[in-house]
């Protein structure tokens, strides 16, 4: 789903990431956000070392939610007062999954779960929408079509939003801590217009078309990194929207043709009708 990191990544995660002692200050706290979807006994092996206070479900207060999606939920966790062995355990089974983020806010786990927790599910133009920013694929998209508002009622005042790129690099998100008072407030009922939920449908492309590709070409995955296949696949997708060709098995056949032959993505200029050739 994304690159692994390389060896000895826990190491420099703890040491000089993030979660580092030397990064602490009386103003930031580092809590850990685990997309436990791509865990299943995440939540059960997390009750095991982590005591009663120190990690929430951000779907805890979720009306309707049975047990099974809470336990399948995202996570906050702060790490504090836990032993490094569960730590390390737990950091080691998010290698290669978008399921890792740290967030040093300056506020408290409940209130800082307050404010998540209702972006969880939006109201996006008028219907439900599953906003799955814990994904660190997602994440990115979530955070380039919230207005500035939205992301301070989103994050908080002052935050610094580290999560795993898709090629494994650690990036950061941050929110402004001088804003006012209104705009730090969580908001009760997040609300994402049109334009916002196309764009967030259109960002999931390319991983639609990624899986439904590796069901029937395993290969793939011995030919390029994760992040290489994305990259490749979105190159192809603006050049298809270039073409305004919009037939959907069209536009997964020019990412597997870049995929294949990966030259097609560095030209400045692609050749429209050579490719239009290829697709036919």
């Amino acid at each position: 789903m994304i690159d692994k990191h390389s060896p000895g990544w826990i190491d420099g995660f703890l040491h000089d990431g993030p979660l580092a002692p030397s990064q602490s200050s009386a103003n930031l706290r580092p809590y850990i956000l685990i997309d436990c979807a791509f865990m299943p006994d995440c939540h059960r092996t997390i009750s095991k070392h982590a005591a009663a206070g120190r990690w929430i479900s951000l779907y805890r207060d979720t009306s309707g939610a049975s047990q099974e999606v809470i336990e399948n939920s995202p996570i906050l966790l702060d790490t504090e007062g836990m032993d490094e062995t569960p730590v390390r355990s737990l950091l080691s089974r998010t290698d290669g999954l978008p399921m890792l983020s740290v967030i040093r806010s300056p506020e408290p786990l409940e209130v800082l779960h307050e404010r998540l927790s209702p972006w969880c599910i939006v109201d996006a133009d008028g219907q439900f929408y599953v906003l799955r920013f814990p994904d660190t694929r997602r994440l990115p998209d979530v955070w380039s079509v919230l207005s500035d508002m939205q992301r301070t009622q989103f994050a908080g005042p002052g935050v610094e939003w580290h999560y795993r790129g898709r090629d494994a690099a650690w990036q950061v998100l941050r929110t402004p801590a001088d804003v006012p008072p209104e705009a730090c407030k969580p908001c009760r009922h997040p609300r994402l217009d049109g334009d916002q939920c196309a764009a967030l449908i259109g960002a999931s492309e390319p991983d639609e078309i990624i899986a439904n590709a590796l069901r029937f070409s395993p290969q793939l995955r011995a030919q390029h990194l994760p992040s290489a296949l994305h990259a490749l696949a979105s190159r192809a997708l603006a050049v298809a929207d270039a073409m305004k060709t919009s037939a959907p098995e069209q536009r997964a056949r020019l990412c597997e043709l870049f995929w294949n032959e990966p030259a097609y993505a560095q030209q400045q200029k692609p050749d429209f009708v050579a490719l239009r050739a290829l697709l036919a």
